[in-house]
């Protein structure tokens, strides 16, 4: 059933896209309002579709500040730009005089955004290091922040830290704010790899590389999350001289959903069941090197969906022609893939984890 929090049925600000959404603009090279989310997001994640040089994605969210910006496809810093957005407002953000990244006259871009509590924050002390929460419980997703415990690899070196939410976190994405070092993911389906449970590997946002499985190196500590808290163990994600921003979601039935499923290779591909339509998907290989695909219906209000942004490469979006071979109808309980073996989205005989929002759940949709 679809959580009683998130009832599309209902038009108030527990509809699922009043939770998460997608905004397609164009730049104006001015400063300029970007509308159309339904509510007023936290964190927004920034794509130029045509990425001419100057356009390295950006993530913004309010915990941080909006003028605090992290760059996805790269390991440095968090930069300061005073100049980007202004403000979340009610139904998106205000841009200044930036232009790169942001707002360059005829620049294309995608903005996906996701609500937390309005930048409400507050203090969590569940775990042996202290967190700034802001939670959105009803949604499974929650900004923290924190300066980390220690910083050594090994099991007497980890730390716990409260993610604010009320299950287990699937799917999270960890940061330094203040070194260059790589982004570190969990993902809760990615298979037990080279340990006993998905907690002693990771993924790297800012490569295509595969399962990173060595165990003299566990971000996580090889401690599955739990309802209260994460274990965090060496530099990535729990440096004692950094600062760290973590983007943490568990699955809501009806709304969210992060898996796992086995490409065939074939056009007519793999289905996979998520409960509602999806409004976006990422998708990530991790038994070989290919890179992280995010679809979704805002710019593909059809089916085939085929533009692919990749959230590891500050190259242009691609379309199926590009990439010959990938591309997903999206459903109306889930997705299908239709163009084929691509190493992106299909390949046969490798393992995929995904991640899923929606836009109508299958309660309140006519199948088609």
């Amino acid at each position: 059933n679809v959580s009683s929090n998130i009832d599309s049925a209902q038009t108030d600000d527990d509809h699922p896209v009043k939770l998460c959404n997608a905004v397609t603009y164009t730049g104006t090279g001015s400063a300029r309002t970007v509308s159309g989310f339904g509510f007023q997001p936290d964190m927004v994640w920034i794509k130029n579709r045509a990425s001419p040089g100057d356009q390295a994605h950006r993530i913004v969210d309010s915990s941080r500040g909006v003028s605090k910006a992290m760059i996805p496809e790269d390991t440095q810093v968090e930069n300061t730009e005073t100049t980007a957005i202004q403000a979340f407002n009610s139904d998106g953000f205000t841009i200044g005089s930036a232009l790169g990244g942001y707002n360059t006259n005829t620049g294309t871009y995608i903005a996906w955004g996701w609500k937390a509590n309005g930048g409400t924050t507050s203090t969590n002390s569940s775990g042996t290091v202290t967190t700034t929460v802001q939670a959105n419980q009803a949604a499974g997703f929650s900004i923290l922040t924190y300066t980390g415990g220690n910083g050594t690899w090994g099991s007497t070196n980890q730390d716990t830290i409260g993610h604010g939410l009320t299950a287990a976190p699937e799917f999270m994405i960890f940061k330094e704010r203040n070194a260059t070092d790589a982004w570190t993911v969990f993902h809760h389906m990615t298979g037990n790899g080279g340990g006993t449970t998905p907690a002693h590997n990771n993924l790297r946002l800012d490569t295509s590389d595969a399962l990173y499985t060595n165990q003299s190196y566990k971000s996580f500590g090889g401690v599955m999350p739990t309802s209260t808290v994460i274990t965090i163990e060496g530099n990535t994600t729990n440096l004692s001289t950094s600062t760290h921003v973590a983007y943490v979601w568990h699955g809501v039935d009806g709304y969210s959903k992060f898996g796992s499923y086995e490409g065939n290779g074939a056009t007519d591909g793999t289905f996979v069941y998520t409960g509602f339509r999806p409004r976006m998907i990422f998708l990530k290989q991790i038994d070989g090197g290919a890179e992280w695909a995010c679809y979704d219906t805002e710019r593909d209000t059809g089916n085939m969906a085929e533009r692919c942004s990749e959230w590891d490469l500050e190259a242009a979006e691609k379309t199926s022609t590009d990439l010959s071979t990938d591309g997903a109808d999206f459903l109306s309980n889930g997705f299908k893939f239709r163009g084929g073996g691509g190493g992106r989205t299909n390949q046969d005989g490798r393992t995929f984890v995904y991640g899923a929002w929606a836009d109508v759940p299958f309660k309140y949709n006519v199948p088609f």
